[in-house]
């Protein structure tokens, strides 16, 4: 098997192929701390890796390690048996060389060595420098090994407003520079190396767009999301990056507003883009499971593995080709609203309105009421977007039974107005009563090509009271 390697915003086989990988989230021993009481048993790992490759078809593999900093939960009186990291259990780590060298006898199939759960993390669970001696022993262990990738964390957590990028950006730039020193001193190839989102428990990719990593050049990285959200929210969470970068979605299922069917629509958007992905999580005890749990809180060594709801999605999909859905990239749409608040938006409104209204709709179920009085306005906030991503901004207007109302949209960076206009004058005529018109409004008409972008505005410029109107389908196009 060769070793992979990263093009532009591909995955590339060593022959030069785009790489489809597609797979679930496995654990190791601990087994998402259901096994972490009874001694280890390589071969329940075994036999799950060969259901999952052999039976479900999977041809990539997330084997998560997880370690503690004392055998004793904080809810459970008796210790673990197994539960020191790798420096310090030497059978720790020769249990997970031998799982991944199992999973090298399987042809084809890749794995992400992913450091899941591990009390050299921060707080907020990035890597520290204490987990870098640990990212040297497993680069010395598996440094003449291709079909391993390594994934330096789990989820860097909170951060939502981003303030704190640029310290997981050092650490994760920290923690690649100690891989490939490693790597270079052997005179063996670069694994690629997944650095995870820096925000809001891994999701979010913003920062990497603009400060990607340097360490060993940029060489083999690839940018890791896992994304629990609601198909609204795909544009922003893989769509728009994956147009430059090299993205893995290592975790995603039926949890924290993502749905079964997301699940299923993730997969078709994913494959349309050759972004391999990682479903979460071949096991029966750490939802959203792939599998029935059959062990009455036991540690399920031999139980049936038989798919949940979800597993049989996941297994279904593996069974057919590569883009069995259609493989037509579509353009990644930001939704700022769409029968609801798209991902990430507030609603930080001071007008009389609501998302809900079911009686004058565009598309969809719902659209947006609103009564532009008086200099009251609708107001959209987000924690930032870079305008140089998108080309215009869309939506469609209805003017209720009055019509001509004196409206203008505007943008902002959170404190100062970035561009504006009127919507009539946009329209190129009044809004009109009884009817939906597209407004379609050029960055470049606004003199717009850079800057962030964290307020979406609609306000009454009459300063009187008029007639109410509506609002749907509020989109940013990318270039």
């Amino acid at each position: 098997m060769g070793w992979l390697y990263t093009e532009g915003n591909r995955l590339l086989l060593s022959s030069g192929e785009v790489w489809r990988g597609r797979g679930a989230n496995l654990h190791d021993t601990r087994s998402c701390d259901a096994c972490t009481y009874a001694p280890p048993n390589v071969n329940e790992v075994k036999r799950r890796i060969d259901t999952l490759v052999d039976v479900w078809n999977a041809n990539f593999i997330r084997l998560n390690l997880e370690s503690y900093a004392s055998p004793y939960h904080e809810n459970v009186n008796v210790p673990r048996v197994q539960w020191q990291g790798i420096l310090d259990d030497p059978q720790y780590l020769a249990h997970v060389k031998e799982i991944v060298d199992y999973i090298g006898t399987k042809p084809g199939v890749y794995v992400l060595l992913s450091l899941w759960e591990d009390p050299t993390f921060s707080s907020l669970g990035w890597p520290t420098g204490q987990t870098i001696p640990i990212w040297r022993k497993l680069a010395k262990t598996f440094k003449n090994t291709p079909h391993v990738l390594f994934g330096l964390c789990n989820e860097p957590q909170s951060n939502d407003d981003g303030a704190r990028d640029a310290q997981v950006w050092t650490a994760m730039n920290n923690t690649v520079a100690a891989i490939r020193a490693v790597e270079d001193e052997a005179g063996t190839p670069r694994h690629i190396i997944t650095v995870q989102g820096t925000r809001n428990w891994g999701r979010w990719l913003d920062y990497y767009l603009t400060h990607p990593i340097t360490a060993g050049g940029g060489q083999n990285i690839a940018y890791e999301t896992h994304a629990y959200e609601p198909a609204i929210g795909f544009s922003q969470l893989f769509e728009l990056p994956a147009r430059t970068l090299p993205i893995i979605i290592g975790e995603f299922g039926p949890d924290q507003g993502m749905t079964e069917q997301d699940g299923e629509r993730l997969m078709d958007r994913a494959e349309a883009l050759d972004i391999p992905y990682l479903a979460w999580t071949f096991h029966m005890r750490c939802s959203p499971d792939l599998l029935v749990d059959f062990t009455d809180n036991a540690c399920g060594v031999g139980m049936p593995l038989v798919p949940t709801s979800w597993g049989q999605r996941i297994k279904d999909r593996f069974a057919l080709p590569w883009c069995a859905a259609g493989c037509t990239p579509t353009s990644p749409l930001v939704h700022v609203y769409e029968d609801d608040l798209g991902s990430r938006f507030e609603d930080w409104s001071w007008a009389e309105h609501s998302l809900g209204e079911t009686g004058v709709v565009h598309a969809g179920s719902k659209s947006i009421r609103f009564e532009p009085d008086e200099w009251n306005a609708l107001h959209f906030h987000h924690v930032g977007l870079s305008l140089s991503q998108f080309q215009s901004i869309e939506l469609w207007v209805h003017g209720g039974t009055a019509g001509g109302q004196q409206v203008k949209l505007s943008l902002s960076d959170g404190s100062l107005e970035l561009g504006s206009v009127q919507l009539d004058v946009a329209l190129g005529h009044p809004i009109l009563a009884g009817t939906w018109q597209k407004v379609s409004i050029p960055f470049s008409s606004l003199g717009l090509s850079s800057g962030t972008l964290r307020g979406i505005e609609l306000m009454d410029t009459s300063g009187v009271d008029q007639g109410a109107m509506y609002v749907d389908d509020l989109v940013l196009v990318p270039r």
